[in-house]
Protein backbone atom coordinates (compact mmCIF):
# COMPACT_ATOMS: atom_id res chain seq x y z
CA UNK A 1 0.00 0.00 0.00
CA UNK A 2 1.10 3.59 -0.60
CA UNK A 3 0.59 6.87 1.62
CA UNK A 4 -0.90 8.26 -1.09
CA UNK A 5 -2.46 11.45 0.60
CA UNK A 6 -1.05 10.85 4.09
CA UNK A 7 2.43 10.42 4.64
CA UNK A 8 1.81 9.14 8.07
CA UNK A 9 0.19 6.08 9.40
CA UNK A 10 -2.90 6.74 11.39
CA UNK A 11 -2.61 3.89 14.13
CA UNK A 12 -1.66 6.08 17.17
CA UNK A 13 -5.43 7.11 16.30
CA UNK A 14 -6.52 4.00 16.40
CA UNK A 15 -4.76 2.72 19.06
CA UNK A 16 -6.19 5.55 21.56
CA UNK A 17 -10.06 4.94 20.38
CA UNK A 18 -9.66 1.37 21.11
CA UNK A 19 -8.69 2.30 24.24
CA UNK A 20 -11.10 4.87 25.09
CA UNK A 21 -13.94 2.58 24.04
CA UNK A 22 -12.59 -0.76 25.48
CA UNK A 23 -10.96 -0.01 27.98
CA UNK A 24 -7.80 -2.21 26.94
CA UNK A 25 -5.99 -3.04 23.89
CA UNK A 26 -8.08 -6.05 22.37
CA UNK A 27 -5.24 -7.19 20.18
CA UNK A 28 -2.69 -7.37 22.70
CA UNK A 29 -4.51 -9.03 25.26
CA UNK A 30 -6.74 -11.82 23.23
CA UNK A 31 -3.63 -14.23 22.83
CA UNK A 32 -2.75 -13.14 26.36
CA UNK A 33 -6.16 -14.49 27.61
CA UNK A 34 -6.37 -17.60 25.29
CA UNK A 35 -2.96 -18.94 24.87
CA UNK A 36 -3.50 -22.48 24.47
CA UNK A 37 -1.52 -24.41 21.59
CA UNK A 38 -4.41 -25.84 20.12
CA UNK A 39 -6.37 -22.47 19.98
CA UNK A 40 -3.65 -20.56 18.58
CA UNK A 41 -3.17 -23.28 15.49
CA UNK A 42 -7.35 -22.83 15.01
CA UNK A 43 -7.08 -18.64 14.74
CA UNK A 44 -4.22 -19.14 12.24
CA UNK A 45 -5.90 -21.88 10.65
CA UNK A 46 -9.35 -19.88 10.67
CA UNK A 47 -7.46 -16.74 9.35
CA UNK A 48 -5.50 -18.92 6.40
CA UNK A 49 -9.00 -19.87 5.21
CA UNK A 50 -9.96 -16.89 4.01
CA UNK A 51 -7.48 -17.32 0.89
CA UNK A 52 -9.14 -20.46 0.31
CA UNK A 53 -12.47 -19.13 0.39
CA UNK A 54 -12.61 -16.46 -1.96
CA UNK A 55 -11.90 -18.43 -5.22
CA UNK A 56 -13.95 -21.93 -3.85
CA UNK A 57 -17.15 -19.57 -3.34
CA UNK A 58 -16.24 -17.94 -7.00
CA UNK A 59 -16.13 -21.42 -8.78
CA UNK A 60 -19.17 -22.90 -6.77
CA UNK A 61 -21.49 -19.23 -7.49
CA UNK A 62 -20.13 -19.99 -11.47
CA UNK A 63 -20.96 -24.01 -11.61
CA UNK A 64 -24.12 -23.08 -9.96
CA UNK A 65 -25.37 -21.02 -12.45
CA UNK A 66 -22.77 -19.37 -14.90
CA UNK A 67 -24.82 -17.26 -16.41
CA UNK A 68 -26.08 -15.19 -13.31
CA UNK A 69 -22.59 -15.58 -11.58
CA UNK A 70 -21.50 -12.85 -13.66
CA UNK A 71 -23.09 -10.12 -11.91
CA UNK A 72 -21.81 -11.30 -8.26
CA UNK A 73 -18.41 -12.29 -9.09
CA UNK A 74 -18.15 -8.65 -10.31
CA UNK A 75 -19.56 -7.54 -6.73
CA UNK A 76 -16.42 -9.70 -4.78
CA UNK A 77 -13.88 -8.80 -7.11
CA UNK A 78 -15.04 -5.34 -6.95
CA UNK A 79 -15.58 -4.51 -3.78
CA UNK A 80 -11.82 -5.79 -3.90
CA UNK A 81 -10.79 -2.28 -5.22
CA UNK A 82 -13.11 -0.16 -2.65
CA UNK A 83 -10.94 -1.73 0.13
CA UNK A 84 -7.64 -1.21 -1.87
CA UNK A 85 -8.66 2.35 -2.56
CA UNK A 86 -9.95 3.23 1.35
CA UNK A 87 -6.01 1.55 2.02
CA UNK A 88 -4.46 3.78 0.09
CA UNK A 89 -6.51 7.12 1.15
CA UNK A 90 -6.65 6.09 4.69
CA UNK A 91 -3.30 4.48 5.80
CA UNK A 92 -3.56 1.69 9.43
CA UNK A 93 -0.54 -0.64 10.30
CA UNK A 94 -2.36 -2.60 12.28
CA UNK A 95 -0.94 -3.63 15.97
CA UNK A 96 1.40 -6.32 14.50
CA UNK A 97 3.10 -3.43 13.09
CA UNK A 98 2.96 -0.60 15.08
CA UNK A 99 2.73 -1.60 18.45
CA UNK A 100 6.58 -3.04 19.20
CA UNK A 101 6.87 -6.54 20.13
CA UNK A 102 3.80 -7.40 18.65
CA UNK A 103 5.09 -9.89 16.09
CA UNK A 104 6.04 -12.50 18.67
CA UNK A 105 3.24 -14.76 20.27
CA UNK A 106 2.55 -15.66 23.76
CA UNK A 107 2.27 -19.12 22.59
CA UNK A 108 4.34 -21.75 20.58
CA UNK A 109 3.30 -21.58 16.27
CA UNK A 110 2.37 -25.19 15.14
CA UNK A 111 2.08 -25.22 10.98
CA UNK A 112 -0.59 -22.94 10.39
CA UNK A 113 1.23 -20.10 13.20
CA UNK A 114 4.26 -20.57 11.18
CA UNK A 115 2.60 -20.04 7.65
CA UNK A 116 0.56 -16.90 8.71
CA UNK A 117 3.44 -15.35 10.68
CA UNK A 118 5.66 -15.55 7.17
CA UNK A 119 2.67 -14.62 5.60
CA UNK A 120 1.95 -10.95 7.79
CA UNK A 121 5.77 -10.20 8.04
CA UNK A 122 7.21 -11.34 4.99
CA UNK A 123 4.96 -10.92 2.19
CA UNK A 124 2.13 -8.67 3.65
CA UNK A 125 2.70 -4.70 3.82
CA UNK A 126 1.12 -2.38 6.32
CA UNK A 127 -1.17 0.25 5.83
CA UNK A 128 -4.25 -1.81 5.30
CA UNK A 129 -5.62 -2.60 8.29
CA UNK A 130 -8.86 -0.30 8.51
CA UNK A 131 -11.58 -1.67 7.58
CA UNK A 132 -10.58 -5.23 7.48
CA UNK A 133 -10.77 -6.47 4.27
CA UNK A 134 -10.53 -9.87 5.69
CA UNK A 135 -13.89 -9.50 7.39
CA UNK A 136 -15.10 -7.84 5.18
CA UNK A 137 -15.04 -10.02 1.70
CA UNK A 138 -15.60 -13.07 3.88
CA UNK A 139 -18.77 -11.41 5.02
CA UNK A 140 -19.06 -11.15 1.39
CA UNK A 141 -18.38 -14.11 0.54
CA UNK A 142 -20.63 -15.84 3.21
CA UNK A 143 -23.21 -13.74 1.96
CA UNK A 144 -23.15 -15.02 -1.76
CA UNK A 145 -22.58 -18.74 -0.79
CA UNK A 146 -26.27 -18.14 1.09
CA UNK A 147 -27.81 -16.60 -1.56
CA UNK A 148 -26.99 -19.62 -3.87
CA UNK A 149 -25.53 -22.61 -1.96
CA UNK A 150 -26.61 -23.33 1.18
CA UNK A 151 -25.49 -26.09 2.49
CA UNK A 152 -21.86 -23.99 1.54
CA UNK A 153 -22.90 -21.51 4.16
CA UNK A 154 -23.05 -23.43 6.30
CA UNK A 155 -20.17 -24.98 5.87
CA UNK A 156 -17.97 -21.68 5.93
CA UNK A 157 -19.78 -19.82 8.44
CA UNK A 158 -17.64 -21.38 11.58
CA UNK A 159 -14.75 -20.01 9.39
CA UNK A 160 -15.84 -16.79 8.31
CA UNK A 161 -16.50 -16.32 12.50
CA UNK A 162 -13.09 -17.51 12.81
CA UNK A 163 -11.73 -15.18 10.64
CA UNK A 164 -13.26 -12.14 12.80
CA UNK A 165 -11.73 -13.11 15.75
CA UNK A 166 -8.42 -14.62 14.09
CA UNK A 167 -7.80 -10.97 12.66
CA UNK A 168 -7.89 -9.22 16.03
CA UNK A 169 -6.41 -12.69 18.05
CA UNK A 170 -2.99 -12.58 15.10
CA UNK A 171 -2.71 -8.70 15.74
CA UNK A 172 -3.24 -7.67 12.27
CA UNK A 173 -6.11 -5.77 13.29
CA UNK A 174 -8.17 -3.69 15.57
CA UNK A 175 -10.68 -4.57 17.14
CA UNK A 176 -12.56 -1.31 15.28
CA UNK A 177 -11.51 -2.95 12.37
CA UNK A 178 -13.14 -6.16 12.28
CA UNK A 179 -16.25 -4.02 13.51
CA UNK A 180 -15.77 -1.44 9.85
CA UNK A 181 -15.28 -4.79 8.04
CA UNK A 182 -18.71 -6.03 9.06
CA UNK A 183 -20.46 -2.68 8.61
CA UNK A 184 -18.16 -2.06 5.19
CA UNK A 185 -19.46 -5.68 3.88
CA UNK A 186 -23.53 -4.62 2.90
CA UNK A 187 -22.31 -0.97 1.96
CA UNK A 188 -20.34 -2.95 -0.73
CA UNK A 189 -22.62 -4.80 -2.01
CA UNK A 190 -25.40 -2.05 -2.56
CA UNK A 191 -22.56 0.26 -4.10
CA UNK A 192 -21.00 -2.36 -6.48
CA UNK A 193 -24.40 -3.96 -7.48
CA UNK A 194 -25.23 0.00 -8.48
CA UNK A 195 -22.02 0.67 -10.53
CA UNK A 196 -22.65 -2.80 -12.45
CA UNK A 197 -26.10 -1.71 -12.93
CA UNK A 198 -24.28 1.52 -14.66
CA UNK A 199 -21.90 0.00 -16.86
CA UNK A 200 -24.63 -2.31 -18.01
CA UNK A 201 -26.43 0.75 -18.91
CA UNK A 202 -23.90 2.05 -20.57
CA UNK A 203 -22.43 -0.63 -22.33
CA UNK A 204 -26.67 -0.95 -23.57
CA UNK A 205 -26.33 2.48 -24.62
CA UNK A 206 -23.83 1.99 -26.89
CA UNK A 207 -24.46 2.34 -30.27
CA UNK A 208 -23.62 -1.08 -32.42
Amino acid sequence: MKNIIFKENFDELFFNLEQILWNCQPSLIFQKVMPQVWFNELMNMCYFSYYLLIGSVCILIYLKSPKNSQKDIFVIVFSFYLYYVIFDIFPVAGPHYYVAGADSDVTPRLFFGELMHTIISDLERPTAAFPSSHVGIAVIIAYFAYKHVKKVFYVILPFVLGICMATVYIKAHYLVDVIAGIISAPLFILLSNKVYALFLRFNSSKPI
